[in-house]
């Protein structure tokens, strides 16, 4: 619904994690980070696989990225298949862990 104050709400945040301390009533954990991921996931590469990047831009290893991959809904047999065959959801969700 317009008007209820979504962009606010999320300036709020923005701004509680920028300076914590600076909006009353949200308090935010010293390790969150700050991120931003558009609606056409064009941060990730379709003809990757999760597996891949996830393990490359973090540098961690395989049984840990599976791990990651799995507590976010990509499932294990997906892992190594071209991002571009992961549902909307499962994308969306992979934006989230990067």
């Amino acid at each position: 619904d317009n008007g209820v104050g979504k962009t606010r709400f999320i300036a709020m945040i923005r701004d509680a994690i920028v300076e914590p301390g600076s909006i009353a009533n949200i308090k935010v954990t010293p390790s969150t980070v700050l991120g931003y991921g558009d609606q056409a996931l064009s941060a990730i590469n379709g003809e990757d696989t999760p597996l891949a990047m996830l393990s490359r831009r973090f540098e961690i290893g395989e049984q840990r990225a599976r791990s990651l991959l799995a507590g976010a809904g990509v499932a294990i047999e997906m892992q190594e298949k071209k991002i571009g065959a992961l549902s909307g959801g499962q994308r969306s969700r992979l934006m989230m862990l990067i």
